[in-house]
């Protein structure tokens, strides 16, 4: 190729149109994008940092009353935990469900667009505790739900941390006087370790304490067998029980009977 061949084919190259569509092409892709971020940004502002998506709809299934339900309604309303469904924490929801003394357990779960659902299951009593609390021999003392009725229940009444040696008892002493008709409405520990039995007559049973330091027996003998000795001699006493205050069984022979004053027959 000459010099002038050279010269005039660099001449034809620079006056070649240049091809702009790949430059076009990015610029359209980028302005896509551009936009995508933003919408994204945009919706991410609108349904997750604020409270845009509210959850309007508590199931809540269990065996619960009217007071109940509404209370658990309204400590999740109080909460701040249901102002925003994406960013909802079904295990915080739990953990404050549970933190409710009678609630044994809870199942959470939530659905689109703004549901969720509670299953919960209450702690079962076996007792009241000092008539204002109640107690489960699985779940220990727990306050008593709002419009729950627990009249039925005997009452357990000494100290705490003796409450389920007391009820483990409580069943023995049961036993016994079931044998004979009797029922128990309240079991009573004294601080001296000492019991008494209040039956669903009226009459009180001073059953006093054992003759040995023993913290943790499964039922005392001594103590039992004073209550065994009450109820061989129940039928022949049944027909003064409506006079009757209160039996005294601490002595090895016999019994003190106490009688009701005449203005309280």
């Amino acid at each position: 190729m000459t010099f002038a061949d050279a010269v005039e084919k660099s001449s034809l190259e620079a006056n070649k149109p240049v091809d702009t569509s790949y430059f076009i092409g990015f610029a359209f892709f980028l302005c896509v994008m551009l936009f995508l971020t933003a919408t994204f940004l945009a919706i991410k502002e609108y349904y997750y940092d604020s409270d845009a998506l509210p959850v309007d709809t508590v199931s809540i299934k269990g065996n619960l009353n009217e007071q109940e339900i509404s209370k658990i309604s309204s400590i999740l309303s109080n909460s701040g935990l249901l102002h925003n469904f994406i960013k909802l924490d079904v295990n915080s929801i739990q953990e404050v469900i549970e933190s409710i003394s009678w609630v044994d357990t809870v199942s959470v779960r939530k659905q689109w667009p703004a549901y969720l659902y509670l299953d919960i299951v209450e702690k079962k009593p076996v007792a009241r505790w000092k008539e204002d609390r109640l107690f489960s021999d699985k779940s220990g003392i727990f306050d008593i739900p709002e419009g729950g009725y627990f009249g039925n229940l005997v009452v357990l009444d000494g100290p705490e941390n003796k409450v389920n040696y007391m009820y483990r008892n409580y069943q023995i002493f049961m036993e016994i006087l079931a044998a004979v008709g009797c029922g128990i409405d309240k079991v009573v520990l004294t601080n001296r370790q000492s019991w008494e039995l209040f039956l669903d007559n009226g009459v009180k049973l001073i059953l006093g304490r054992e003759n040995i330091d023993i913290d943790e027996l499964e039922g005392h003998e001594v103590v039992k067998k004073r209550l065994e000795k009450f109820a061989k001699v129940y039928p022949q006493i049944r027909k003064n029980f409506v006079k009757i205050s209160y039996i005294d069984l601490r002595y090895d022979n016999g019994m003190a009977i106490g009688w009701k004053k005449e203005q309280d027959l």
